[in-house]
């Protein structure tokens, strides 16, 4: 059906909103699931709607759980509770969950090709690539590419995994940028250049989303006052310990969104995006901080992108396609800096 401009695709749990834009947003957590051996995830309250306003603002795609399907999970939530009540007994949370409705960031490498919403973020991409295709600007620069350097231009692609979590001192910040899908894809790979696209990212991101909440004066109104704002969570050059929050699942055949978004489904970059309780209920509750707060992912994309295609055109003119390796990435040789990758000017954590 046509809801305005954007084409909506509704399946029977999930529901898919396309937009203009290489850009995918995605909140799998907007209500109760099950999960495999685990107790059930509590729902992350306001992510969908959040999600929805990023999609809006930047006129791109969207994947959440369908608007019935999460009023129908809620119902049977409150019944279980109730039934324990009723019992006098604790009893397992969520017992009446459907069980067909598996959570998307805990998919095993054997059913991803199976379940619904992989399917979904995959239909997202052909989206994405077909639109593409009809640029006349991106056919020329891509004939270009591969008549001068011998190679082509990889499309570049944006996932982004909006989640919540508890707020400061429970989590260290209010807002964690999760990076470790990407750094461990390319790390996998071998790819220092990759390695370098996620480092890039994870700065823009933190300088763009420190800019915009501390310009709304968001710590007056975020407690407690002085809980940190923003951090980047991601791994370092030879670790393979996943930081929490990181957006990434190591030593399993388990796969978060952000893993499933760059390794199997085709995303160049993937980003997860922790938030407080507190400042979820900021953003739907201040339009004016959401499309900031959009805004800001959108320029952090775009300084991203310009860096890779900078990256990629000397590459391409040199005849540089060699891996140098991961560890000389926070020599400062990229940016000509000598500061330490753990802070910005004002000496706050990054990492």
């Amino acid at each position: 059906r046509k809801q305005g401009q954007v084409s909506c695709w509704l399946v029977p749990r999930s529901e898919l909103q396309l937009g203009q834009q290489a850009i995918l947003v995605t909140a799998p957590h907007s209500m109760a699931l099950l999960r495999d051996g685990q107790a059930p995830h509590l729902k992350e309250g306001h992510t969908a709607e959040i999600a929805y306003g990023i999609a809006k603002h930047l006129d791109c795609s969207c994947l959440t759980w369908s608007f019935p399907e999460r009023r129908r999970t809620e119902l049977l939530w409150r019944l279980s509770k109730r039934i324990n009540e009723q019992r006098g007994e604790e009893g397992q949370l969520g017992q009446l969950l459907d069980p067909r409705n598996r959570d998307p960031n805990f998919l095993a490498t054997g059913e991803l090709h199976q379940n619904t919403w992989f399917q979904q973020m995959t239909r997202a991409l052909e989206h994405i690539q077909s639109h593409d295709q009809l640029n006349p600007w991106t056919s020329t620069f891509i004939e270009d590419m591969e008549r001068n350097h011998g190679n082509g231009r990889k499309l570049e692609t944006l996932h982004i995994d909006v989640h919540g979590c508890q707020d400061p001192p429970t989590t260290p910040s209010h807002l964690t940028i999760g990076l470790g899908a990407m750094c461990f894809h390319a790390v996998d790979l071998g790819n220092t250049d990759a390695f370098k696209d996620a480092v890039f990212f994870g700065e823009a991101l933190y300088q763009e989303f420190y800019r915009v909440l501390t310009k709304a004066h968001v710590s007056y109104r975020l407690r407690p006052a002085d809980a940190l704002l923003v951090r980047v969570a991601a791994p370092g050059p030879g670790e393979d310990e996943c930081p929490r929050f990181s957006g990434a699942w190591r030593g399993t055949d388990r796969h978060t969104q952000s893993q499933q978004a760059v390794t199997f489904v085709g995303f160049s970059h993937s980003v997860q995006l922790e938030l407080s309780k507190a400042l979820r209920a900021l953003l739907v509750a201040d339009r004016t901080l959401l499309k900031g707060f959009a805004g800001a992912l959108h320029s952090a994309w775009l300084q991203s992108k310009a860096r890779k295609s900078k990256v990629a055109y000397r590459n391409g003119k040199d005849g540089l396609t060699g891996i140098n390796g991961i560890n000389g990435l926070f020599n400062g040789d990229e940016a000509g800096s000598t500061k330490s990758e753990d802070e910005d000017e004002e000496g706050f954590s990054r990492y």
